[in-house]
């Protein structure tokens, strides 16, 4: 017997509908930490400076990371399990350049 065209119940489907069921965002872990990124409002530029102290000052901030305080990333950023495509280098927190990559 198939299973595929074949309509199926959804045996979370009332819990999901009545507000019951449980997400991994329920389940409270210890020394759990969050994580909140802010972009640029520029798309091409060079950072300055980045004043994180009014934010680090903040109870229950562990660390405001950026390209001053973040691990370099292997091989300046092009190293893949593929080769990637022609000029495309990772470059995340890598410097005080902002550039804008779709």
């Amino acid at each position: 017997m198939s299973s595929i065209g074949q309509a199926i119940n959804r045996t979370d489907g009332p819990l999901k509908v009545t507000g019951a069921a449980r997400y991994a965002a329920d389940h409270a872990l210890p020394r759990l930490a969050h994580a909140v990124q802010v972009q640029s409002t520029i798309a091409h530029g060079t950072i300055s400076s980045i004043d994180s102290a009014g934010a680090m000052s903040m109870p229950g901030v562990i660390l405001v990371m950026t390209h001053l305080n973040a691990r370099r990333l292997p091989a300046g950023g092009k190293a893949a399990a593929h080769q990637p495509p022609t000029g495309r280098i990772l470059n995340l927190l890598q410097d005080a350049n902002v550039l804008y990559q779709n």
